[in-house]
């Protein structure tokens, strides 16, 4: 199995470098290249293809928000884990409203990291409980969040397993639906809340109850 490619945007180098070395150190990640700012990052990420792109929040030329929505239209099928030190609810719901694929605190260990990127490049959310459960409130109090959508009991039923974080193939063992019928009813799903990916139209749902609705 090949190892994920992985680009590092940040804006310390010592930060960049300590990564590289201990990132280095696992077998199934490989570190494609790092930049130090929000151009050279998107530049080098669209160069480089990256299964996942670790991002610093606060980067020397602005924050990670846009930089996040670009890379998701610029680099098909990356993910997002982003690097912070901020657990602000705000910041948290900024990042997921944005596309962000996960978190991952700057206080935390390289294996922390390195659990992130795997978790992440496997299609499921790297965003801990906590972590969802702080942004929650941001994402609530967001007064652009569209009008409630109408989704089908099929499309509810996906949402609701990937909530769980679970990958297509996995949503249609469960419900007993072939891979390409999930995958069209996650996009539908997708589109219907207004997300650019799957951890975005979980947050979506936590925001808008639809997790705890009961049929």
């Amino acid at each position: 199995m090949s190892a994920i490619r992985v680009v590092i945007v940040d804006d310390h180098q010592v930060v960049v470098e300590s990564l590289q070395l201990a990132l280095s150190r696992h077998a199934d990640i490989q570190v494609d290249g790092a930049a130090f700012t929000r151009d050279d990052g998107l530049a080098l990420a669209i160069e480089r293809r990256p299964d996942v792109v670790l991002l610093d929040f606060n980067l020397g030329d602005g924050d990670a928000t846009d930089l996040i929505g670009l890379l998701i239209d610029r680099v098909p099928g990356v993910r997002i884990v982003v690097l912070t030190a901020h657990t602000a609810e705000d910041v948290l719901a900024s990042c997921l409203r944005a596309g962000a694929h996960g978190f991952v605190s700057k206080q935390q260990s390289v294996q922390d990291v390195a659990a992130a990127i795997r978790t992440a490049a496997a299609g499921q959310m790297a965003v801990t409980s906590d972590a969802l459960a702080a942004a929650l409130p941001a994402l609530r109090n967001d007064a652009s969040a569209p009008a409630r959508p109408t989704l089908t009991q099929r499309e509810h039923e996906v949402l609701e397993l990937l909530a769980e974080g679970l990958p297509n193939r996995d949503i249609a063992d469960r419900l007993y639906l072939s891979v390409n019928t999930v995958r069209n009813h996650v996009a539908a799903v997708l589109s219907k809340l207004g997300a650019r990916t799957r951890t975005g139209a979980t947050a979506i749902a936590h925001r808008d109850g639809w997790l705890d609705r009961r049929r």
